[in-house]
């Protein structure tokens, strides 16, 4: 038997979709990872941890019953593409992100999908839609999701079977027509597909306070944001909020080539598309940027005022008299002669 075929026979999958060779990789992993004392004698409970820990069928249950596949990014093959936009996250580091992904989602039994890294002071922060974060986070990770989740047009469409005054956006499950990676090269055939947020934080108009007392002024309707809007219509201060790059280029430019969407409002935020797949991913501070933005120093404090004495004050400034103190000389005592 070859080295490939040993390799290909390890990969065979159970029932629950776990192959040997994958079980070896995970605990290996730990090892190097953990760097246990006697890594040959904890080698079978460290097994033993990982094969209890992925015991869950990779299933999601639904309300009529059926079972609905989990799902999960794979990382190893977009990593590829990531480091073509210009983001590395280290063939270690991808690994090990992937394993506890997948990990996470077959345990927890629902899919999830890797959204990206928020780089912080103390430490930086992987999210992965699912996870539960703090306000703050929350809030940069959604006005990022909103203004930078972008993909080729015809991927999605307006939900028509929304509820009234609710705009939703649902993907397209047959697609006929993909854009080419010439066409992907013009910015008005990218678009938003995810629904805009408003200037008061919602993606909808707020609800009718049916038990508003009469004679009430009516809230403000918010503006009408366009859903799948064309990034080719985003601006910053000084021009386009989007570069486009097609990877590899020049000479190595063909019809397979990844071509790549960097946001300039939002630094750190990229969406690659490449054949009939595309992929959205943030690393980066959370912050948007000032670029066009000239810096302008604080302005200096006035000038305190002089002192100047109050109508109780009738005396005004009076210098307090010099205290002296003299200093105590001890008398020396006399010798016995």
């Amino acid at each position: 038997m070859s080295f490939e075929e040993a390799k290909q026979y390890l990969r065979q999958e159970d029932e629950d979709g776990n192959s040997l060779y994958e079980h070896l990789s995970r605990v290996l992993l730990k090892v190097i990872v953990e760097k246990p004392q006697n890594a040959n004698a904890m080698f079978e409970q460290l097994s033993q941890e990982l094969r209890g820990a992925t015991q869950v069928k990779p299933t999601l249950p639904t309300e009529e019953g059926d079972a609905t596949e989990i799902t999960y990014p794979d990382l190893m093959t977009e990593a590829n593409v990531y480091e073509w936009a210009g983001i590395n996250f280290g063939k270690m580091e991808t690994y090990r992100l992937y394993l506890a992904i997948k990990q996470k989602a077959v345990v927890e039994a629902r899919s999830l999908r890797f959204w990206g890294k928020i780089t912080g002071r103390s430490g930086d922060y992987f999210v992965v839609q699912g996870c539960t974060e703090a306000h703050l986070l929350r809030a940069q990770i959604a006005m990022i999701t909103s203004e930078c989740s972008i993909s080729p047009g015809g991927f999605y469409a307006e939900d028509d079977e929304a509820e009234e005054g609710i705009k939703a956006i649902k993907k397209v499950e047959e697609m006929e027509d993909f854009k080419s990676a010439e066409d992907l090269k013009d910015a008005s055939n990218w678009v938003h597909h995810e629904v805009p947020i408003n200037v008061n934080g919602r993606c909808n108009q707020p609800p009718v306070n049916e038990e508003e007392e009469e004679g009430a002024e009516p809230a403000d309707e918010l503006p009408d944001l366009p859903l799948l809007g064309a990034i080719a219509e985003d601006e910053i201060t000084d021009g386009p909020a989007w570069s486009i790059s097609v990877c590899p280029s020049g000479a190595g430019e063909s019809p397979d080539s990844a071509v790549v969407a960097k946001s300039l409002k939002w630094p750190g935020a990229v969406a690659a598309a490449f054949g009939n797949k595309f992929i959205n991913v943030y690393c980066g501070f959370g912050f948007a940027s000032s670029r066009g933005v000239s810096y302008e120093p604080p302005r200096v404090p006035p000038i305190q005022k002089e002192w100047a004495p109050t109508e109780e004050d009738d005396k005004g400034l009076i210098e307090d008299e010099d205290k002296i103190t003299q200093p105590v000389v001890e008398e020396e005592e006399e010798e016995d002669g």
